[in-house]
């Protein structure tokens, strides 16, 4: 269901990325199975790694999940045990090639004692990307887990973070991205928006403001080899009036840069026709889900 049986191509950099971490997590646990010497099941990031998702390739501590009853205080170097009286309830459970492990659903659910609410929010937005072959997930499937499993450590905060997720995302930068708009005061943009171009052709805009003709790209490094291409794709954007807004890591992580950034974005709204104050809010104000459906004029 979820193997990605074959290499993408290196240009696929998403998929082919997934599959590299699945092949190295695979390898991983197929050593940790022969040290324990029966059939376990994989956990927290584990998990996510035999799903594609966010293991370092030179990691190769592996986690397990154990029903409370088979708690045990040793186990060989490299593997790490957390118990969950649960796991063995239908729909906790996947195999993936010959492994089993937590489901996308499940390990969403147990990894928000690990993980903080931007990063929960960012997890939630990986599960349900756009890309078919990496969608893990729907937002249905992931709330009614949670709300199944109330009792474990901070699924109150996971329950939150849905209320700020998005389906059809690419990467955890443009997510990343995104909840930096919105923290600013900004209205949700649109997520992988579809605009086609006089030749019929659909382009697809990382963050986009369709009523302010305002589109945001995020470039990571490989877009750097891709310059003659997007540069076509920035002058059929600019042939129907549209203003792209390019951001790369630093503008993420550099305050000053970030600060400048978004300050032109917010002049181009303005110019646009925007009204009102962009007040600025935190992560934990904006789920609390009285903000969510407040729309900035124009």
């Amino acid at each position: 269901m979820y193997e990605i049986q074959f290499e993408p191509h290196p240009m696929q950099l998403m998929r082919h990325r997934a599959w590299q971490i699945q092949q190295w997590t695979l390898q991983c646990c197929h050593k940790a199975k022969q040290q324990l010497g029966f059939e376990p099941i994989f956990g927290m990031d584990t998990a996510l790694a035999l799903l594609g998702i966010s293991r370092k390739s030179e990691e190769s501590t592996v986690t397990i999940v154990l029903p409370s009853s088979q708690k045990r205080s040793r186990f060989p170097r490299g593997i790490e045990c957390r118990t969950w009286s649960k796991i063995m309830t239908d729909g906790y459970c996947v195999r993936v090639f010959d492994v089993w492990c937590t489901t996308p659903e499940a390990t969403f659910a147990q990894m928000q004692r690990k993980i903080n609410l931007e990063n929960s929010i960012i997890l939630a937005d990986r599960l349900l990307c756009r890309d078919q072959l990496l969608r893990r997930s729907t937002l249905w499937k992931l709330q009614d887990f949670l709300l199944a499993t109330k009792y474990l450590v901070k699924v109150d905060q996971g329950i939150r973070a849905l209320r700020l997720a998005e389906t059809g995302t690419d990467s955890p930068a443009e997510s990343r991205l995104r909840l930096e708009l919105l923290q600013r005061g900004f209205p949700n943009p649109k997520v992988n928006y579809e605009l086609k171009g006089e030749d019929g052709e659909s382009r697809f805009l990382d963050l986009a403001y369709p009523q302010f003709n305002i589109a945001l790209e995020y470039n990571g490094q490989h877009h750097l080899k891709q310059y003659i291409q997007d540069s076509s794709r920035l002058n059929v954007l600019q042939a129907q009036q549209w203003k792209v807004f390019y951001a790369w890591d630093s503008t993420l992580y550099d305050e000053y840069e970030a600060d400048c950034y978004f300050a032109n974005i917010e002049t181009a709204m303005r110019n646009e026709g925007l009204k009102g104050v962009l007040r600025a809010r935190t992560l934990t104000e904006l789920v609390d889900g009285r903000r969510r459906n407040k729309k900035v004029g124009r």
